[in-house]
């Protein structure tokens, strides 16, 4: 396991700040640790005695199922298996269908999301291995010719490349893909009361009549090490993500390198946009949603947003003078309340 990349996952599991109002006669129970590879925390209302073992074990076999298909660094995964194949490979229903989602946000946001950027992101240091300073222009070149998500085609039931060379790295929807796994475990198993939290992305389930989760958004604060509520989220049966360059970036010197990278430049984002929080139905959607909004110009990102049924954004644009202004979509003041 990369300890760069354990790093980054905690700094996710940071962003979002949690306050429960339980309801009835439950139990407030928390589930949290590390399973493979991945920070989480849950938290659930149960009045059964074995509540939170129940719960944990789902825990742990769901997120072994998304290591084991979706995990870049365990031997044997099935997305390493298919980066590994010269040709098109048969796959899984999961792996097809967290595939179709990540291709399909890649051509709705013209390229801005790319399942097949790893090697941008090896070539900058947000892979496996750090570096000490900015690539070349001639190494960001090399890489940029590794990549292209249109070489990457779905076919009954298989994945075909256009070139040997295309791997698939969906890290950007995988923490909302497991938050959704869990999720529907958690209600399949009777625990309908839930937050769940795996790298900083979050699904919640609330009962009728009950009152809603309040899910903080953090302040974007550059290299601060106190915690600021910007705004709160009222949610009962939603997603949430969150994405900004605040906490997660690489330093060549005093340059600060934001871990956003535009693949259809090869290199960070140039936008304002400094956080990004992204509500609907599906967390994996959400995910990727979210990391698309610090991509593109704010208005074409929050217009890509609106369109998508279900969905509303929130967008934090650094101002003039250290200000902070807000851009969101119409339908996300209603969940502010």
């Amino acid at each position: 396991m990369s300890k760069h990349w354990l790093e980054h996952k905690f700094l996710k599991l940071s962003i979002a700040m949690l306050f429960l109002f339980p309801g009835g006669c439950k139990t407030q129970e928390t589930v949290e640790g590390i399973a493979v590879e991945t920070p989480y925390r849950i938290v659930f209302e149960s009045d059964r005695w074995n509540g939170r073992s129940t719960v944990r074990s789902s825990v742990q076999r769901e997120l072994k199922a998304v290591t084991e298909l979706f995990s870049l660094y365990t031997e044997g995964s099935e997305i390493q298996r298919f980066n590994e194949a010269p040709g098109p490979v048969r796959v899984s229903a999961p792996f097809l269908e967290l595939t179709a989602l990540s291709l399909e946000l890649a051509l709705a946001s013209g390229g801005a999301f790319d399942p097949t950027l790893g090697p941008l992101l090896d070539v900058w240091g947000f892979g496996k291995h750090k570096r000490k300073d900015a690539p070349a222009d001639a190494e960001i070149q090399l890489a940029l010719k590794k990549i292209g998500y249109r070489g990457i085609q779905i076919a009954d039931g298989m994945i075909l490349k256009e070139r040997p060379s295309l791997t698939l790295n969906v890290n950007a929807l995988l923490d909302g893909y497991a938050a959704d796994r869990l999720a529907a475990a958690l209600q399949q198993a009777g625990f309908p009361d839930f937050m769940i939290e795996v790298g900083g992305e979050i699904r919640v389930g609330r009962q009728e009549k009950k009152e809603p989760w309040k899910i903080g958004i953090e302040k974007p604060v550059y290299e601060s090490e106190a915690r600021q509520l910007h705004r709160t989220l009222h949610l009962s049966n939603a997603a949430v993500a969150t994405s900004g360059d605040y906490r997660n970036f690489i330093k060549y010197g005093e340059k600060r390198i934001s871990h956003i990278l535009d693949p259809r430049s090869g290199r960070p984002a140039k936008t304002n946009a400094i956080s990004a929080t992204v509500v609907g139905p599906e967390c994996s959607r959400a995910d990727g949603l979210a990391t698309i909004l610090l991509v593109l110009p704010p208005e074409e990102a929050l217009a890509l947003v609106a369109d998508m049924r279900g969905y509303e954004a929130l967008l934090l644009l650094a101002g003039t003078g250290g200000r902070i202004e807000e851009k969101m979509t119409a339908g996300m003041t209603r969940y502010f309340q």
